[in-house]
Order: structure tokens, then sequence, then C-alpha cells
């Protein structure tokens, strides 16, 4: 594993992992952020059996590629998705069986860019679920394969006042209370089933 700002037990001391460029960092087991932990993708790939940022580290994921395979990606409470650029696109991977489960809010491009992959069976719940959240974003989301599911315990916004795409192909499966596509006037939202 990964540990930033401890070790697999216990927190410890401040520690910072940089990835930028095309740089590409692999772990097999899980990348753990604990409080005094920072990790900053500012373009590159993480790809990580597990994700966990349950102890309240930084995670700066402002470009680049964040995969999770086959393990599970805690975040926290909530989780956004999105670029510190006009042009960044940060892209979450949930894939190969992955799990995340959020008790808040999945945002994928809030004021500027963010795209979202599920597939593989991999199955992702949340709270409220929103693709192109303010004036100007662009969020896409893609849920592609067999059991793979996007479960939104709420309602699911696709292009509430910013650009959404959400796209559902070869057996992926979308779930909400209610689906809002192009919810408010001047956004563009766009469902592909």
């Amino acid at each position: 594993g990964l540990y930033l700002g401890g070790n697999s037990l216990v927190s410890g001391a401040t520690a910072t992992l940089n990835i930028g460029d095309s740089g590409s960092v692999s772990v097999t087991g899980t990348t753990k952020l604990w409080s005094g932990g920072t990790l900053n993708l500012n373009y590159g790939e993480l790809k990580t059996g597990s994700f966990d940022n349950s102890a309240g580290g930084a995670l700066n994921f402002n470009d680049g590629f964040l995969l999770v395979l086959g393990g599970v990606f805690n975040p926290g409470t909530d989780f956004t998705l999105d670029g510190n650029t006009a042009t960044a696109t940060p892209t979450l991977g949930i894939t190969g069986g992955a799990t995340a489960t959020l008790a808040g809010d999945l945002t994928v491009a809030n004021s500027n860019k963010g795209t979202l992959w599920i597939t593989s069976g991999s199955v992702v719940s949340n709270r409220l679920g929103h693709v192109g959240e303010v004036a100007g974003s662009t969020g896409a989301a893609l849920v592609t394969g067999a059991d793979s599911q996007w479960n939104n315990s709420l309602d699911l916004r696709v292009g509430r006042n910013g650009n959404g795409s959400l796209t559902i192909q070869d057996g992926g499966l979308v779930s909400n209370r209610n689906g809002l596509v192009g919810e408010v006037a001047g956004a563009t939202g766009a469902a592909l089933i």
C-alpha cells in the first residue's frame, strides 16, 4: 500500500505526494491519506486497488486520472470532481468491480470540468448526484458493463446549470428518485441509453 501521513495503522507526520505531467503511480493495495497527508494530482495517473481518505487528508485532484481497481473508493462524506482551471479535466474511474459508498453527494464538474467512469461491474452509491452543476461547467458520466451501477438515493441532476452528459450502455444501471436533465434555463443536459 501507499500511506501518506502515517502507516497502515496510525497517523504520523505530514507527507505530500505530487503527481504531474505524465507521471504514473501504481499501487497494488490501498492508497490512504491520513489527516497529515496531501495528494496533489495535477495530471498524470494514480492507479490503486483501493483509495481511503476517511481520515480527512488533503486530496487536490486537479487534473489527470485516478483509477480504483477492484477495491473500495472512500473519499470521505462528499466528493467533487472539478478541474482547477478551465481546461483541466480530472477523471475518476471506478472499475474492476470496485465499490464507492458516499454518505453525501457526488458532483462531476462543479464549476469547471470533470469525468466519472463506472465500469466492469463496479457500484457507486451516494445521496445526490450532479453532472455539470454551475453555469460554465462541463461534466460527463459513463456507466458501462454488466452489473455496473450508479445509485443515487435522492435526485440525479444532469446539466443543472452547466453542461452535463450521462451515458449508460452495455448493461449499466443508474437509479435515482428523480432524474433531472437540463434542469435550469441555459443548461444543457444529455442522457444516452
